[in-house]
């Protein structure tokens, strides 16, 4: 039975595929009034929606966009709801929306939930931020998956980038640390460094802090090894760190949900706890840890 909320959908008409046109992504969510807007002109239709007080602002497109747009809408009565047509979608398989269809469904039957977001040094974040060169080792091997089994792809990825990996030193909590590789994530994430795109909590105002050791003898080998192997977890090479906020005393670029950012030193990083509104599936449930 439908909710009866109103509100906008935005939509890029160059996203998705061609059966996703504003025409259908407008009959699957229905009450919403659709604005079609080219990338440039998101940020100016997202700040029209606030003034107008809309319920709902649905926002089509992939995790670039929804970043975009929960910047804009955070701290504001207005309720985003994900629809993805990126092609990744982390964020919206992350709050149980994996179609047009089951956005449909939030839009219905939804229960408005309040989120954290990371943020660095004003830079918000839905998913997570990474320094080094996690991030491109994964792009490389959801291309090759395509093309080769899994396990072979995640192999190809590791050799492409962990010998000219360059290493770099942070400091966390007046501890130094050398490394090739600084991931945070908004939220609890999955244990196994290969489930990073899983989260599992979004509600317990804390980031979730890995750090690869780059300074023990071997240190390369080992860290292919622990990755290849599916041991990195129990590796005394990776570091786990749930803080509330972390800084960081170097300054290079950050990768925010697959936006390339460049940062002065120190980068900052802290977690803005319910600062968001969203619609997530019917039935969604976040699993904040009992022992925060």
């Amino acid at each position: 039975m439908s909710a009866g909320r109103t509100g906008v959908v935005i939509v890029n008409p160059h996203a998705g595929s061609e059966r996703d046109t504003p025409e259908a992504i407008g009959a699957a969510l229905a009450g919403l009034e659709v604005r079609s807007c080219e990338p440039n002109g998101l940020r100016a239709e997202l700040e029209r929606a606030v003034a107008d007080k809309a319920e709902v602002v649905a926002v089509a497109g992939g995790d670039g966009t929804m970043r975009s747009a929960a910047g804009v809408l955070a701290g504001t009565d207005s309720t985003m709801l994900p629809v993805p047509l990126g092609t990744f979608n982390h964020f919206a398989r992350g709050i149980g929306i994996d179609t047009v269809e089951v956005a449909g469904e939030a839009l219905e039957r939804g229960t408005p939930t309040r989120i954290d977001l990371g943020e660095v040094d004003g830079e918000v974040f839905l998913n997570n931020a990474s320094i080094g060169w996690y991030a491109e080792m994964l792009q490389t091997r959801a291309r090759l998956e395509k093309r080769i089994p899994r396990q072979l792809a995640k192999v190809v990825g590791l050799l492409a980038y962990l010998p000219k990996a360059p290493r770099f030193d942070v400091e966390v909590d007046g501890e130094l640390y050398r490394t090739w590789l600084v991931w945070v994530g908004n939220g609890r994430y999955d244990m196994r460094v290969g489930h990073l795109s899983e989260r599992v909590s979004v509600t317990e105002h804390r980031l979730d802090v890995r750090i690869l050791a780059a300074d023990r003898r071997l240190a390369r080998f080992r860290a292919a090894w622990a990755l290849m192997t599916g041991s990195m977890e129990t590796s005394e090479a990776l570091m786990r760190f749930t803080p509330t906020e972390a800084t960081f005393r170097l300054a290079v670029p950050v990768g925010v949900d697959g936006d390339g950012v460049t940062l002065p030193a120190p980068l900052h990083f802290r977690s803005l706890p319910e600062a968001l509104s969203v619609l997530p599936a019917p039935g969604w449930k976040d699993e904040p840890d009992a022992d925060q």
